[in-house]
């Protein structure tokens, strides 16, 4: 019988990752939808070294992603860059753009 938990131990940290990217959209998203100033900027926390999906050159499909929902939007793109690793969610959730 497979359980939730086997299925991601023998993903070798490929559902995991993405687990994470869904959390991390799911808690950026709604703050996105009903900010006050439509002039705001479109702020997202991305890697700069986890190609395919995110890199500084802006190459990854996250980072094209990020640049539809910020024309959408009509808001300019601002990216925070921290590597993926531990400490992620808490550092970036925290992090002040300037």
């Amino acid at each position: 019988m497979f359980s939730v938990t086997s299925v991601v131990e023998a993903s070798g940290g490929f559902v995991r990752r993405w687990l994470g990217v869904l959390v991390v959209m799911a808690l950026l998203l709604p703050g996105v939808a009903f900010a006050a100033e439509p002039r705001q900027q479109f702020r997202v926390c991305a890697d700069p070294l986890s190609m395919p999906t995110s890199n500084r050159q802006l190459e990854g499909f996250e980072n094209k992603i990020a640049d539809l929902i910020a024309k959408d939007l009509g808001r300019p793109l601002r990216y925070t860059w921290w590597g993926q690793r531990r400490g992620f969610i808490r550092n970036t959730m925290n992090a002040t753009l300037k």
